[in-house]
This record gives structure tokens, C-alpha cells and sequence, in this order.
């Protein structure tokens, strides 16, 4: 009931059902709600407290470990986060969830070497912890060993190919390193396993459409992907250069103004000011091309929006 109650948002209830518990018996269960309730109420100390106390009932609990460090995270004091997570990893070396979590805060930190040895540490409790091979897999990604993180992600799959994450990785990691027919493979295979899963449905459109010419089959996916995430905007790129490459100018520029709109990627803003060429608006095209070369003027589709807006420059 009192869970029931967080998630409505009914704090003074909840805090009346928590009392209430509390009088009864102090559980971790009701120890985490107390700290919960008093971390959204702004009183970190009193929350620390809390699951600190349930912490010593179960020091293999998870989540009191996670509100234990968001206690500090309110307090802006990360380091101490850190420190006390250790604190407890080093307490409970059998517990991979823990030594986990460790190496996921220190992922945040990017402390990649004691990340990885963190979650090397939860492997060796527990060989089939899954989530840490998905995270060794991101750190040799960050790293460049592109090798390496593949063979991880296929050695998961050996053994549940039903993983969704990992295939959808695997596929991110097949393109990164040029093998486009693996990697459409992998992201066909994740949709039709989950038509819901919109980074694959939208990965899938740009494959198709940029090196497969398969445009109309594209087009079917990036509307899909628009549909599940309308406000991304890498996928309302895909959406717009989609349509650009079928010659549908004007309504490619709907699509990519969105997705410019995002300073995440100055190619978007590339694709949208061909699209304005394209379709007889050169002056908003000059208008965005400028802005984009000021941001970042090396990448490819700077010369190819160069070519075409002002190719006498």
C-alpha cells in the first residue's frame, strides 16, 4: 500500500502507512520506504539514516544502497557516494549485484579501470550476471576495443539470444565497425522481436534507407520510430532524410527542423539546410548551413551542403 501510495504521489498518506509499519517493526522494506519519503521530503540526513539502519538488517539490499547514495547526490558530495558504496562492495564481496553497482557509479565517474574491475568482481561471484557483461561491453566500446566488446555481446547471446539489449548493442557495434548487413541483421531481428523498441526500429530505417536503397521499406520503420519517440531527434532526422532522399523535400523540412532544433549533432543541421535547397529556399539554407560550419565544419555532409548551396565557394 505505501509503494501504491509513492507512486500516486499521496506523500501524507504514505508517511501515515510508513509510521504506522514502523510502530510494528522496523524492516528493511520499511526502513527503505522511511528513506525514500524523507529524501523527496529534503531531509537527506534523516534518510541516510534510514536505510543505513535497514543496511545493517540486510546489507545485501540493493536498494538501500541506491537511496544511500542518493543521499549524497542531494548533498552534492559524490565522493563520499563513492566512497561509501565502496565501503559496503568491500563488505559484501559475494554479492554481484553490489559489486555492480559499484562499477556502474564508477563507470559515471569514468574510472573505467576500477569500473572494469568492479564488474570483473561481480562476474567472478556469479559468471552468468548478465548486466555486467553488458556494462564491461560499454566500457570497451568507450575504449575503442570494438573487438572485444562483440565478443562479449555474442557470448551473451550464445547462451540467451532472447537478450534484447544485447543484440540491439550488437548491432550498434557491426555498424560502428562497417559490417552494415550483421548489423541490420541484428536490428531486424530485435524488431521483429519487439516492434516497441524504437532505437532498433529507427537504426533499422537508416540502414535500409542509406545502405540497402531499400527507401520505401525505410520510410515504413522511421515512421514507426517517430511514432514510439516523437521527441528524439535523431530519430525525426532519420524521419526527414529519409523523405529527402525520396525527393520529398517539403515535408522532409517539418521532420528536420525538430531534429536541429538539438545540439546534439550538427549533421542534422547539414540535412536540414540541403533540405531547404532542395526545395527553393536558399536563404534559409545559407541561413542554417552558416550556422552549422560555425559549429563544426569537418564532417562530410558540410561539403555536400557546401556543394550544393554555394558550390562556387
Amino acid at each position: 500500500r505505501n509503494w501504491a501510495l509513492w507512486t500516486l504521489g499521496d506523500m501524507t498518506e504514505m508517511r501515515k502507512g510508513i509510521d504506522l509499519g514502523l510502530s510494528r517493526e522496523k524492516t528493511p522494506e520499511l526502513l527503505i520506504q522511511d528513506g525514500v519519503w524523507k529524501l523527496r521530503a529534503g531531509n537527506p540526513a534523516g534518510a541516510r539514516a534510514s536505510v543505513e539502519e535497514a543496511l545493517r538488517i540486510d546489507p545485501t539490499d540493493l536498494r538501500a544502497l541506491q537511496t544511500l547514495n542518493q543521499t549524497y547526490v542531494a548533498q552534492k558530495n559524490s565522493a563520499m557516494a563513492i566512497q561509501k558504496v565502496r565501503e559496503y562492495a568491500a563488505r559484501q564481496p559475494k554479492s554481484a549485484a553490489i559489486q555492480d553497482f559499484l562499477g556502474v557509479m564508477l563507470m559515471q565517474q569514468r574510472d573505467r579501470t576500477e569500473a572494469r574491475a568492479a564488474f570483473a568482481a561481480a562476474k567472478s561471484v556469479d559468471p552468468q550476471f548478465v548486466q555486467s557483461d553488458l556494462s564491461l561491453a560499454q566500457i570497451d566500446t568507450s575504449e575503442g576495443k570494438l573487438d572485444d566488446a562483440r565478443n562479449r555481446l555474442e557470448t551473451v547471446l550464445k547462451s540467451n539470444g532472447n537478450n534484447e539489449t544485447a543484440r540491439l548493442w550488437l548491432g550498434n557495434i557491426e555498424a560502428m565497425m562497417g559490417n552494415r548487413g550483421a548489423a541490420l541483421d541484428h536490428f531486424r531481428k530485435v524488431v521483429d522481436a519487439n516492434p516497441g523498441n524504437a532505437q532498433a526500429t529507427n537504426n533499422l530505417a537508416y540502414l535500409l534507407a542509406e545502405y540497402s536503397n531499400k527507401p520505401e521499406e525505410a520510410l515504413k520503420y522511421a515512421e514507426k520510430a517517430v511514432q514510439l519517440a516523437p521527441a528524439d531527434p535523431s530519430y525525426c532526422d532519420t524521419m526527414g532524410w529519409i523523405l529527402y532522399r525520396k525527393g520529398l523535400y517539403s515535408q522532409a523540412i517539418g521532420y528536420l527542423q525538430r531534429a536541429s532544433t538539438d545540439k546534439t549533432d550538427v549533421v542534422w543541421k547539414y540535412h536540414l539546410a540541403m533540405a531547404y535547397a532542395k526545395a527553393g529556399d536558399l536563404a534559409n539554407g545559407r541561413t542554417v548551413l552558416d550556422a552549422a560550419l560555425r559549429i563544426n565544419p569537418r564532417v562530410p555532409e558540410a561539403k555536400l551542403a557546401k556543394d550544393l548551396i554555394d558550390p562556387s565557394k
